[in-house]
Parts: structure tokens; sequence; C-alpha cells
């Protein structure tokens, strides 16, 4: 059932997304038509470093789990790649994007995530905590997903767990 939140969460934060095309116009996520703003296909995602899995880390986070504090944060490097070579794709330039939510799909601010350089093809993800937040004691009740965006479209590429500690 957890697992289908997430996804029900993912879906409905990719929904409210959008990237701009050339010129700055917006384009929908998921438009009524596909020829306005085409699907990409997402490379696989890497984590480059600093990612925890563990036990707790649920499996449904296919790029792991990070635990943030309020005085320092947590920051991972993400690029994309294809499985039969696992090296981080050098084009092309991916804008990143991501929304958090709780494990029940909620939209929360209490945690901010920047993406540096943005865009890229291999970015720094920092996400701190907005508000000083009461430890999670170990269990990741927050989700970051992660979206990329190219100028044919955007895709969510992955999530990642959150815990506070």
């Amino acid at each position: 059932m957890r697992i289908f939140l997430h996804w029900v969460a993912a879906l409905a934060v990719a929904a409210g997304l959008t990237a701009c095309s050339p010129g700055g116009v917006p384009q929908t996520f998921f438009g009524a038509s596909q020829a306005a703003a085409p699907a990409i296909h997402a490379p696989a995602p890497l984590i480059v470093s600093d990612v925890k899995r563990d036990a707790n880390c649920p499996h449904h986070d296919n790029l792991g789990c990070v635990i943030v504090n309020y005085d320092n944060g947590a920051s991972i490097q993400l690029c994309g790649h294809d499985y039969s070579h696992p090296t981080c794709f050098t084009s092309p330039v991916y804008t990143w994007s991501s929304a958090i939510t709780t494990n029940k799909g909620i939209p929360t601010s209490k945690f901010a995530a920047s993406f540096n350089p943005n865009p890229a093809y291999l970015t720094t993800d920092t996400i701190t905590e907005t508000e000083k937040v009461p430890s999670s004691n170990g269990r990741y009740r927050w989700y970051q997903v992660v979206t990329v965006c190219t100028p044919d479209g955007c895709e969510p590429f992955g999530s990642i767990g959150i815990a506070a500690q």
C-alpha cells in the first residue's frame, strides 16, 4: 500500500510540473497533446556519491535515502547513464527539479531541495530542512521525487527517501 501511495504521489506531483520550451513558453508535463510536449526517455538513474542504503530505506526508493539535519542538510550527486555503460552521460544537459512529499503523498514545505549546477548532466542535489524537524528515528518519512527535463519534455528520474535527524 505504501508503494502505491508513493507512486500516486509521484504522479500527482509530476502532473503539476511544467517544463520550459525554447522561448520560455511553458509546456505541460502530462499534456493532452504529446506533439506539444513529447516524452523524453529519461536516463537510468545513477547516484554518484553520498547516498544511504540500509534496512530502513524503502525498496521503492530507487535512488536511495538520505538523513537530513537542520544544521547540515544532505547532498548527493546525480547524473544519468545507460544500463550498458555505468558512467555519467555528458549530454544531453538536463534541467533538474523535484518535489518533496510525505510518505502519504502530501506535499511538504519542511524541506527544500536545490541542484547545482542546474542545468547540467551531473549535479549536486542538496536537501535541507526549512524548519527544525523532529527526528524521525531513522524512518524515511518523506520523499523527494526528482524530475529531469530537456527541451523535448520532462520525465521522473527517481525518488529519494528522507529521514530527519
